[in-house]
């Protein structure tokens, strides 16, 4: 699997730090959204800036939301579930995008699977599609999808389907390893969707596909797995 960049890991750090500052006994989005903006000359904070974002911005709109604060913080600040997953589909956006590591580009792509709501209305639905656009024209895809730009082979399909799987072995969906992997696979499975498949590939993928069934017991992911699988047999 993917290993987070040294300015990633900095990013994740940031955002403990700026919830403690605030006072906010978690960490949220928002967190890792200005430790984003703060990692200066990164795709992130180019990206952001040239959208109108400011440093101000965002610490105002994190002074009127209404957060819980707490008058003593533990040592180790816990994640909302949110702040977590996105954590976790940055891993599964490197994946996709067939990189072997996990940097702030991929922090953001994550951010923008979120609901405005947890931006803190900071942006709308249509500006948040508009960022991702932004950061994947940096990383050279202009208006061309991964799937686009990339093309695979089925047999490539199988191999990264099982190589994810396999990394999962011996986790379990309550540990950080077997939640991102289950965050790659849901991700996996969307590009899947966009992509034509050889029909000789097809029993391959989906042989690949029953096994993901069985280890990944998500009910949300079992649901987008066996739609792919009848749209692969319809095929």
């Amino acid at each position: 699997m993917p290993r987070y960049t040294q300015r990633a890991e900095l990013v994740f750090r940031s955002a403990t730090d700026a919830a403690r500052k605030f006072g906010h006994p978690e960490v949220h989005p928002v967190h890792i959204l200005l430790g984003l903006f703060q990692e200066a000359g990164g795709i992130p904070a180019n990206v952001l800036k040239n959208r109108g974002f400011s440093l101000a911005q965002i610490e105002s709109a994190i002074l009127q939301f209404d957060f819980a604060e707490a008058v003593v913080l533990p040592a180790d600040l816990p994640w909302t579930k949110q702040a977590q997953l996105v954590s976790q589909h940055a891993a599964a956006e490197a994946l996709v995008l067939d990189h072997n590591y996990v940097g702030t580009e991929h922090i953001l792509l994550s951010m923008t699977r979120l609901s405005p709501y947890q931006w803190l209305r900071l942006v709308s639905s249509n500006e948040l599609e508009d960022i991702r656009k932004d950061v994947l024209a940096v990383l050279g895809y202009g208006e061309e999808q991964p799937s686009q730009k990339k093309p695979k082979k089925g047999l490539a399909h199988v191999v990264l389907l099982n190589h994810i799987v396999h990394a999962a072995i011996g986790s379990t969906m309550t540990t950080p390893e077997g939640l991102m992997c289950a965050a790659a696979l849901a991700t996996y499975c969307h590009l899947l969707q966009s992509i034509h498949i050889p029909k000789p590939e097809l029993p391959c993928i989906i042989d690949a596909l029953g096994e993901i069934r069985l280890k990944f017991p998500f009910a949300q992911l079992l649901v987008l797995v066996d739609e792919l699988k009848k749209d692969l047999q319809e095929a």
